[in-house]
């Protein structure tokens, strides 16, 4: 055998062994890392959130019943009146009394200015008094959120003025109409908005200074409505629970990849809800991950009710999202490792 042939074999060997080694390397590396946490049983509570303006509940817009000029002005912004108590006089010898107890919020006209007004239109408005001890949150609500909502919901709510404090709130009303801005925007096929009320429970800032009016009118406010609780329940973290295609292991992703390939016209998300199913990755003794069809319920912020589908103190697969959305395939095997180390090489 000549030496070129010897150099020649022993290079091929080499390459071959190579090979061999990365390609059991490849092998190795292509056990999933994952997190788990076990189903325990907890109380989970669901919310809406939204935001809006601070409004009074009840403000009344004062206007005369007659024409005229505005001979006397008694009151100011700002200042609190009494029912029948008389705001000004037209002409010197007609009253306009306070229609409740309240505060003049705004003042649009001055003493010596002209007024008009009759019995069968609505004339010049001249004030605004509002009860400032009733007070609410205005929000908007979309469409998916507002069946979940009652009046009587109880809501946390969070003041812009006032940083990292939290009012005690209640649903007083709920609209049965879209809101004007939804209106507005349904040509661009936008979310349908509704109307939530909100009231802010005085006693919940009493401490604030009842004669300052710590909120006023049109302050910024968001509101966390529970629409829902429910104690004692099964349930894993939201990331645990993903969509499959029913009856395989094929992700939303890989159901789309098929039908692009096909040719197939595609719009994201078209996929029929039926053909769709919840599963949880389970993990097994043998370091392997079973796929359970679970039934979801309410959420919250951080966790999911399991109803069926799961037992507890299993240890379900939390991350990482591609793992759990995607690759994941019923007995796969699997490395476990902690949550802050999923991505450490």
């Amino acid at each position: 055998m000549s030496k070129s042939l010897k150099w020649i074999l022993l290079i091929v060997g080499i390459i071959a062994v190579v090979f061999l080694v990365m390609k059991m390397k490849g092998s190795g590396s292509s056990t999933e890392k994952v997190a788990v946490e076990k189903a325990v049983k907890r109380t989970i509570i669901e919310s809406v959130s939204t935001s809006g303006k601070i409004y009074p509940e009840t403000e009344i817009k004062v206007s005369p019943d007659f024409s005229g000029q505005v001979t006397e002005l008694r009151v100011a912004e700002g200042d609190n009146v009494k029912k029948g108590q008389i705001l000004a006089r037209i002409n010197n010898r007609i009253n306009i009394e306070a229609p409740i107890d309240g505060v003049i919020l705004s003042l649009k006209i001055k003493k010596g200015e002209s007024v008009t007004g009759n019995s069968f239109s609505i004339g010049t408005e001249m004030m605004t008094v509002a009860d400032m001890s009733l007070l609410e949150v205005k929000a908007e609500v979309g469409e998916n959120d507002i069946v979940k909502i009652n009046v009587g919901d109880s809501a946390d709510v969070t003041v812009d003025a006032y940083n990292n404090r939290k009012f005690k709130g209640i649903v007083t009303k709920i609209a049965n109409s879209t809101t004007k801005s939804s209106m507005a925007s349904m040509s661009n096929n936008d979310v349908t908005n509704y109307e939530v009320r909100i009231r802010i429970d005085s006693a919940s800032y009493t401490d604030l200074g009842a004669n300052n009016f710590p909120f006023r009118p049109g302050m910024n406010a968001s509101a966390e409505i529970r629409t829902k609780r429910v104690e004692n329940v099964l349930s894993v973290p939201i990331v645990a629970v993903n969509a499959r295609v029913k009856g395989s292991d094929k992700s939303m992703e890989d159901k789309r990849n098929e039908e692009k390939k096909k040719e197939e016209e595609i719009v994201a998300g078209t996929t029929a809800v039926d053909e769709l199913e919840e599963v949880i990755f389970v993990l097994q003794k043998d370091g392997t991950v079973k796929k359970k069809i679970v039934q979801s319920g309410i959420q919250d912020i951080n966790y999911i009710e399991i109803r069926s589908g799961l037992q507890e103190g299993e240890e379900v697969v939390i991350g990482p999202y591609t793992a759990v959305s995607k690759s994941l395939k019923d007995g796969m095997k699997v490395k476990v490792v902690a949550k802050d180390k999923l991505f450490e090489e």
